[in-house]
């Protein structure tokens, strides 16, 4: 603790706010934070703790949100011990752009991850429509696969008389086909996520039982079994944010959902036009001047005075 204390010292200015969060391995509040065999909770590292975040004018944001919850971080099976040990710790002047401080349904064998949602930047770059790329593990989904031969019959019956070559009509098959996949990717998604959601709220809601509950081995054995079910939806989404993300390559069983996401937007940061020239040679930065410029580049390109047999 002393060899943080410093460091943070010498790089730290009142100037500016701290954000520390990670696994403490340390008890703040026996009575709240902590569930099992009665021990010695204070340490000395406790006490070295308290002093820090008292020098440092820091606060348990997660505590203070909810100064009565009992809810842990830990959980160990054998004997039953759980306790609270990862904490966002948060200068006092950042608390009114905390909009969400959630401790989250983890389907680890024994932490839960610690979520801190701040107020967004309002200068942060916008994005449009993003990258889409058809994932063929759809090829896989009896569903998909029957729904998408019905509708390729459904689109010849009724448009193949309407185009004049074979060509023509594959070039707007390939678009039909392309909006059906994008339509039962986003229902597919949507109840996934739905599902998601139902799981990891039923989880929470055992968690919570498990510390009152005289029949534990049984929910215990309700967490594992839900937790399972969620890790395969987990995988699935990991496995999506792999195509989006368009990794190189990536080990097989690799399931670092951090990597991807940041790979993901990585790349869409590389897709923003920060800046453009203009006729004169300018630079322009402006975004809105910046769209309009290449509308009106393209709307001249394939305009139809800008169209001749030689082009």
């Amino acid at each position: 603790m002393e060899k943080i204390d410093q460091c943070i010292l010498n790089l730290h200015s009142t100037d500016y706010s701290l954000i520390l969060g990670g696994d403490f391995n340390v008890i703040m509040n026996k009575d709240l934070d902590y569930m099992g065999p009665r021990t010695n909770l204070r340490t000395n590292f406790t006490n070295q703790l308290d002093m820090f975040l008292l020098k440092m004018d820091l606060i348990d944001i997660w505590r203070k949100r909810n100064p009565t919850v009992k809810q842990f971080t830990f959980r160990q099976i054998t004997p039953l011990v759980q306790s609270r040990l990862d904490y966002w710790f948060i200068s006092k002047d950042l608390e009114n752009i905390i909009l969400t401080c959630d401790i989250m349904t983890s389907v680890a064998p024994d932490h839960s991850g610690i979520f801190l949602k701040l107020k967004p930047n309002l200068n942060k770059e916008s994005h449009g429509k993003s990258y889409w790329k058809y994932n063929n593990s759809l090829c896989l989904d009896q569903e998909f696969v029957q729904g998408m031969s019905e509708e390729i019959k459904n689109i010849e019956k009724t448009w193949l008389g309407e185009f004049g070559s074979k060509s023509s009509y594959w070039d707007f098959l390939k678009m039909k086909m392309r909006n059906f996949a994008m339509q039962f990717s986003k229902k597919k998604s949507k109840k996934r996520r739905l599902s998601i959601e139902q799981l990891e709220h039923e989880i929470h809601v055992l968690e919570r039982d498990l510390i009152s509950s005289p029949d534990r081995p049984r929910v215990i054995q309700d967490i594992e079994n839900k937790k399972s079910q969620l890790k395969k939806l987990y995988n699935v989404f990991t496995d999506g944010l792999k195509v989006r993300s368009r990794a190189d390559w990536y080990e097989e069983g690799e399931q670092n959902k951090a990597y991807f996401e940041q790979l993901l937007k990585s790349n869409k940061k590389k897709t923003i036009i920060q800046e453009i020239y203009n006729d004169k040679g300018e630079v322009i930065k402006e975004k809105n001047v910046i769209l309009r410029m290449i509308r009106e580049f393209y709307k001249n390109l394939y305009s139809g005075n800008a169209l001749t047999h030689d082009n």
